[in-house]
């Protein structure tokens, strides 16, 4: 079921949408709206999958409900409209579709088929992205600092050293984070911790830490220092 809020201010043409929608059984209507600021309101309140805007509303346009949106809104973003001459700000504002009234239902379903495409990739991202977080959180102390730093390509070796643990030891800990964290390979524990947005850390002047002091203090300047770009 994808769920679709329309924006237009014309009731007739909302009233036509919602006739085309009526006809998809995996469609349902949660929101119509008659000016760009209402629909911006119910949109923040409902998260919507997918979002039909007209471009000339009252008060904020179409254009500016898109911009309002751009990078925070997980769903999709059509655009209905009766003009078109702002195509190229829509796709830039990264719309899925801009469509020309008056337009036949099989040009509608191709739009909710390419929403419900996204829509499906993006929750298996989410979903992908909940699973690595639910790994991380079983990992002790000791087997989240192994991760980060197997993560930043360090050997077995050159961790036991920054640690304080013998490499047999960090062997120990790499079997059981890996096993945790369900890492086929190291570039798959890579992926992993980028998702987790594990800071890389890097070895000073290509060397090693000596003692898990100075591995603590220089991993928490890194992170003051990229704090502060």
């Amino acid at each position: 079921m994808i769920r679709i809020l329309i924006a237009d201010d014309e009731p007739l043409a909302r009233r036509a949408l919602v006739r085309m929608l009526r006809d998809h059984d995996d469609v349902k209507v949660v929101a119509e709206c008659e000016e760009g600021d209402s629909a911006l309101a119910a949109i923040d309140q409902l998260q919507p999958d997918l979002v039909f805007l007209d471009i000339r509303m009252p008060g904020l346009d179409g254009l500016g409900v898109a911009g309002r949106l751009f990078r925070k809104f997980s769903g999709s973003v059509v655009f209905v409209t009766a003009h078109d001459s702002h195509a190229l700000e829509a796709f830039d504002l990264n719309a899925l579709d801009y469509l020309l009234k008056p337009f036949r239902s099989e040009v509608l379903l191709g739009a909710i088929g390419f929403a419900l495409e996204r829509s499906g990739a993006v929750l298996s991202r989410e979903a992908g992205a909940r699973t690595v977080r639910d790994c991380y959180a079983f990992l002790s102390a000791r087997e989240r600092e192994v991760m980060e730093l197997v993560a930043s390509g360090w050997l077995n070796k050159q961790i036991g050293a920054a640690l304080g643990i013998t490499e047999i030891t960090v062997k120990v800990h790499r079997a059981k984070m890996m096993r945790k964290m369900k890492a086929m390979s190291l570039p798959d524990l890579v992926i992993r911790a980028r998702t987790l947005g594990l800071k890389h850390v890097p070895m000073p002047n290509g060397t090693f830490f000596r003692s898990l002091e100075s591995y603590a203090g220089t991993r928490n300047h890194l992170s003051q220092a990229h704090a502060g770009t």
